[in-house]
């Protein structure tokens, strides 16, 4: 560490900074946490951990407003909060994961969003000085989590449709506050991606992302792999639905930052993993996830990434011809037309300053015939002489060729077009 480092922690973590009611608190919440295992775990008493549960909660609520009222918000209280939180909410909900056993898909969730955070947040921290307090949005997925894993503590008996509404509940909660997270991030970051992408660090972090995505998948497979058959997945209980979608929306993000990789292998999966109005759903949230991951790497890179794309590949160029009918349809048309690898058109899109929501719009909808199509054959992949199969392979060729032609047009027109005014020079 350099001696600018350590003149900035010891700025940060003055006596007065450190000594405080609110950091009190969260250093209570955080000793809470093996008696919460030891009473749910050990003991089995519900009603106790519950309580030791609500007196974490209670504490939260309060070093907050102590911390805002009088005056006592620090960089170290800013840190400790959230820290006192997530792993009060990680240990809890891995011990209700012996009991439930459909919480493991949000428990697994939980954790790719709060070590992908944790990164965004020290990157921010490191490249523009800033300590960022918890979000509203981080506060309600909180307060989310925190209600759920408390009824299923209070009620060890609660009927299963109960518990998958609740699941399903913290699931989008979770979900929710890791977009948002990541979109307030990335324009925290936007005015030094040049200074982040130049630092020695930039690709080791990339390299890190991208292991525990892998990681996380390998590791959820392993400890899953009773589930993982067609069988288990089609008849199964409703949990190996959820995870099996959970493991497909992984590969899919996993997809987003490997240009090599073809998506049209996962829509297929889909349609052989699952019944067709799942697969389809499995999809078009798969193709979010696909379109957003990239589109915000591009957003980081900036005007890098449009000279980098241009310069390696000379299709790009091509993508200037779309761009007349508003981000929506120029999102629309590149992607139906599939001039670029998915991932890259992203990129190129971010780099270039569209607005995220027009964009994921236009992007899923450019996507949805291959979304749908590519199940329908999935499903029919053994019955090569089906209808389904027919039509649908037919449809997708078809799809192809049009893709081709018009692309062909464009090329066409832009090079009359520099013919014209080459010879008008």
């Amino acid at each position: 560490m350099n001696n600018a480092a350590k003149k900035a922690i010891k700025k940060r973590l003055t006596k007065k900074d450190v000594l405080t009611i609110p950091n009190a608190m969260s250093l209570v919440r955080l000793l809470l946490i093996p008696a919460v295992v030891w009473l749910y775990v050990v003991r089995g008493d519900y009603v106790l951990s519950a309580a030791l549960v609500v007196a974490s909660g209670i504490t939260d609520v309060l070093d907050g407003f102590v911390a805002r009222r009088f005056n006592m918000v620090s960089d170290l209280g800013k840190f400790l909060d959230p820290v006192a939180d997530k792993l009060t909410q990680g240990t809890v909900m891995l011990c209700l994961c012996l009991r439930y056993a459909r919480l493991r898909p949000v428990l697994f969730v939980f954790a790719v969003k709060e070590i992908l955070i944790l990164i965004l947040a020290w990157l921010t921290l490191r490249y523009t000085d800033t300590v960022n307090s918890a979000r509203w949005y981080g506060k309600a997925a909180t307060v989310i989590l925190e209600c759920s894993m408390l009824l299923l503590l209070l009620f060890p008996n609660i009927p299963a449709p109960a518990v998958d509404v609740i699941c399903g509940v913290c699931l989008f909660a979770v979900l929710a506050a890791l977009v948002l997270y990541t979109h307030f991030f990335m324009k925290a970051l936007h005015g030094v991606a040049h200074r982040l992408l130049e630092g020695k660090w930039a690709r080791w972090i990339a390299i890190a992302l991208a292991a525990l995505l892998w990681g996380a998948v390998i590791l959820v497979f392993f400890l899953n792999r009773d589930a993982f058959t067609v069988d288990n997945i089609i008849n199964g209980s409703p949990e190996n639905m959820v995870l099996s979608a959970l493991m497909m929306l992984s590969l899919f993000a996993l997809k987003s930052i490997s240009i090599v990789l073809y998506s049209g292998i996962l829509y297929i999966t889909s349609g052989i993993l699952f019944p067709l109005p799942m697969a389809i759903a499995v999809n078009i949230l798969g193709t979010a996830v696909m379109l957003t991951i990239p589109f915000f790497l591009g957003r980081l890179m900036g005007k890098r990434a449009l000279t980098h794309i241009h310069e390696k590949y000379p299709k790009a160029a091509f993508l200037s011809e779309f761009k007349g009918g508003g981000d929506f349809m120029f999102s629309f048309a590149v992607h139906i037309i599939n001039l670029l690898p998915t991932d890259l058109v992203s990129i190129y899109m971010g780099a270039a300053g569209l607005r995220y929501a027009p964009y994921l719009a236009g992007g899923t909808l450019g996507l949805l015939v291959t979304a749908v199509l590519f199940p329908i054959t999935g499903m029919s992949i053994t019955r090569p002489s089906s209808p389904e199969f027919i039509v649908s392979v037919a449809l997708e060729i078809l799809v192809t060729l049009v893709s081709v032609l018009v692309f062909r047009y464009v090329r066409r027109r832009r090079e009359k077009r520099q013919s014209a005014q080459g010879g008008g020079q």
